[in-house]
């Protein structure tokens, strides 16, 4: 694996000047039918991670380019009276459309820095000029208390310069309640890129809880710079699960944020929220599902959210529905309600982890399931009309062993699936028109 200097100067050598890309425009067509070979030959998952050692919690996104940016993490040792925290690192992988996937590269420059996890992601986004930004929990000690804290690290991949912090340093200490001994957390991360050099980090952070179970707040930092500067970190909304996994995704000149919000009777039900593109003002939330789950503690259930042409998504654990498991719904991007609810998989023993994608009029979910005749493994449903049908479950990992945990990335000519099996990532890409004709066999 390559080294963190080898990463920064790699990803911000310039591009090529127009003079040297007009002198190679007789390659595209080779290229692109070379592209297509090798996408038509990548139907089976392909690791990222090396054996050997323990990875988890991919992210992924694309470039204009149509190459794929794989997140994750290596897993260390357990940290001695720290709970489930472990000491890890974070590491990026490159993988071209016409290439198989390179050597992966390591980002954080302390070892077994990183806190990540399956839960609590490290996020990767590209920009609307294609360049690669990171944001990840980092173990950290507090300048106001001294004890162990968890803060937020922001690094742009293209620009090779060092990693920064986002959030501000808590004033409180819940390191007598807290089960990895930390004072304070900004964790639970979500980084989305808007158009005009746009992009947003958004958290949970627990600066002014009273104990560790206490609901926290979601807050957010823009950059309209491409990540070269960021604006102070902002609250958004409060009465948040403490562990909701917050998910984001521009949608018609704002943001579209999911979160578990908790009521005085304890109902932790999903919401989704509209935070203006400035990040100075929040829509009223809107509840997600017919049935209310009362729940004393957190759920650890993710909500994913999705935008395409004409329609927003919402993919999520729905304990209180029937039956329960992965649900979708779905809203015209000018509604205030979702509606349409689907569950994606009414014939699995357990469902859950949907992550999901759109581009036009399409719409990709996968998630993890368990069946009658198969154990733990990654399924998929597709849509090319705005989410009106979506195809079958169909089980893209394999039948031996289990697999969990997916993350995707979608473009309109393929999509990229990564997940954990057996300890390590795996990803496969699938292209749009593979799907459609399986789908219409």
């Amino acid at each position: 694996m390559l080294t963190r200097t080898q990463v920064l100067k790699r990803f911000a050598s310039s591009p090529a000047q127009p003079s040297q890309r007009c002198s190679r425009r007789w390659l595209v067509l080779i290229a692109l039918s070379s592209a297509l070979s090798w996408l038509s030959a990548q139907a089976e998952p392909v690791a990222i991670s090396p054996e050997g050692v323990r990875a988890s919690a991919v992210d992924i996104a694309y470039d204009a380019e149509g190459t794929a940016w794989l997140l994750w993490v290596q897993k260390g040792a357990r940290i001695p009276g720290a709970g489930h925290a472990s000491a890890d690192d974070l590491y990026v992988t490159r993988w071209p459309a016409d290439a198989p996937p390179e050597a992966s590269i390591k980002l954080n420059a302390d070892t077994g820095q990183v806190r990540a996890s399956a839960l609590s992601r490290a996020r990767i986004a590209i920009d609307s000029a294609g360049g690669v930004h990171a944001l990840y929990p980092v173990a950290d000690v507090s300048p106001i208390h001294g004890k162990p804290v968890i803060n937020i690290r922001y690094q742009s991949l293209s620009a090779g310069t060092e990693p920064i912090q986002l959030n501000t340093p808590a004033d409180n200490d819940l390191s007598s309640t807290s089960h990895s001994n930390v004072g304070s957390a900004a964790t639970f991360l979500s980084l989305s890129a808007g158009p005009d050099n746009d992009l947003y980090a958004l958290w949970i952070d627990s600066r002014h809880s009273e104990f560790t179970e206490s609901n926290s707040w979601v807050y957010g930092s823009r950059s309209a710079d491409n990540g070269a500067t960021w604006s102070t970190d902002t609250p958004l909304f409060e009465q948040v699960c403490p562990c909701c996994q917050p998910d984001t995704v521009w949608s018609r000149n704002q943001l579209l944020v999911s979160s578990r919000q908790v009521d005085a009777e304890s109902h932790r039900d999903p919401y989704i929220h509209r935070v203006a593109a400035d990040l100075a003002s929040t829509e009223a939330a809107v509840r997600v599902g017919n049935g209310r789950w009362q729940l004393e503690g957190c759920p650890l259930k993710r909500i994913s959210v999705a935008a395409g042409r004409e329609q927003e998504y919402v993919a999520w654990y729905a304990e209180m529905e029937t039956p329960k498991g992965v649900w979708l719904g779905r809203r015209s991007a000018q509604d205030e309600s979702f509606g349409d609810y689907t569950p994606l998989h009414p014939d699995a023993a357990v469902s859950d982890a949907p992550a999901t994608a759109a581009h036009g009029n399409a719409l990709w979910v996968v998630w993890h399931a368990k069946t009658a005749d198969a154990g733990r493994g990654i399924y998929l449903s597709t849509s090319e009309d705005g989410g009106a049908s979506m195809s079958p479950p169909e089980r893209l990992s394999g039948m031996d062993g289990t697999a969990a945990f997916p993350a995707i990335a979608l473009t309109e000519r393929e999509a990229i699936i990564g997940w954990e099996a057996g300890g390590q990532i795996v990803a496969m890409r699938r292209a749009r028109t593979q799907t459609v004709a399986q789908h219409q066999q």
